[in-house]
C-alpha cells in the first residue's frame, strides 16, 4: 500500500513539474528538441493526416485487403503514460480485414478501440507516411515486423477520390526463431502473407 502511494506522489509532482502544452507541427516530429519539462502536442494542425482516413480496398481476385483509416488524436507518446513521457501526438491507426482466395485470414475490425498493428505518424512527404506494421498472431510475439509507407496519389478525374499506394519493406528482427514463448511454444517466425506491394482504391 506504501508503494503504490509513492507512485502516485511521485506521478503528482512530475506532472506539476511540466509546463502548459507546446503544439508542434507533426510534420516537425523528428528532429525536435523539446525543452526541459515542456509538454508538447505534435499535432496535425495542417491537416496532413486527413487524406489517408477512410476506407480503402484492393481486390484482384487472389488477394482482397480492406482496410479502415482513422485518424487519432492527443495520444500519449510513451505506452506508459505520462509519467515516463509527457508529451502527446496526433496518429493513423489501421484495422483490416485480409481473405486469400475467399478466405479470410485476418479480421482486426473487433480489436479494441486503442487497439491497432498498424499505426504510426512519421510524415515523409506532403502525400507520403511511414507506419508500423505487423501482422496478426496467435503466438505471443512474432519475430518480424516492418515499415508501411503509404503514399496518396490524388486523382486527376473530376470528382476522383485517389489511390493509395502500399509498401511494406521488412525489418531485420532480433528474436531468435529457437525462443520460446512462456507456454512452450516457439514465436511465431512465418513470413508475411499481405503482399508487399499494393494500390488500394477509396471504397
Amino acid at each position: 500500500m506504501m508503494n503504490i502511494k509513492i507512485l502516485i506522489i511521485a506521478f503528482l509532482i512530475s506532472c506539476g513539474a511540466y509546463s502548459q502544452e507546446t503544439i508542434v507541427p507533426l510534420e516537425n516530429l523528428l528532429g525536435y528538441e523539446s525543452e526541459q519539462n515542456e509538454v508538447v502536442y505534435f499535432k496535425d494542425v495542417n491537416n496532413l493526416l486527413n487524406k489517408y482516413t477512410g476506407n480503402w480496398i484492393y481486390d484482384d481476385g487472389t488477394h482482397y485487403l480492406k482496410i479502415t483509416v482513422t485518424k487519432k488524436e492527443h495520444l500519449p507518446q510513451d505506452f506508459f503514460g505520462k509519467l515516463l513521457n509527457p508529451n502527446y501526438e496526433d496518429n493513423l491507426s489501421i484495422k483490416m480485414i485480409y481473405k486469400l482466395n475467399g478466405v479470410e485470414q485476418y479480421n482486426t475490425t473487433s480489436f479494441g478501440a486503442t487497439t491497432a498493428l498498424i499505426n504510426g505518424n512519421v510524415i515523409e512527404s506532403t502525400n507520403k507516411i511511414s507506419l508500423e506494421y505487423y501482422e496478426p498472431t496467435s503466438s505471443c510475439r512474432r519475430q518480424k515486423h516492418a515499415n508501411l509507407t503509404l503514399e496518396f496519389n490524388p486523382s486527376n478525374t473530376l470528382g476522383g477520390n485517389g489511390t493509395l499506394g502500399w509498401t511494406r519493406t521488412s525489418r531485420i528482427s532480433y528474436v531468435s526463431p529457437n525462443t520460446e514463448c512462456p507456454d512452450g511454444t516457439l514465436v511465431d517466425s512465418s513470413d508475411f502473407i499481405i503482399p508487399a506491394n499494393l494500390v488500394l482504391s477509396r471504397e
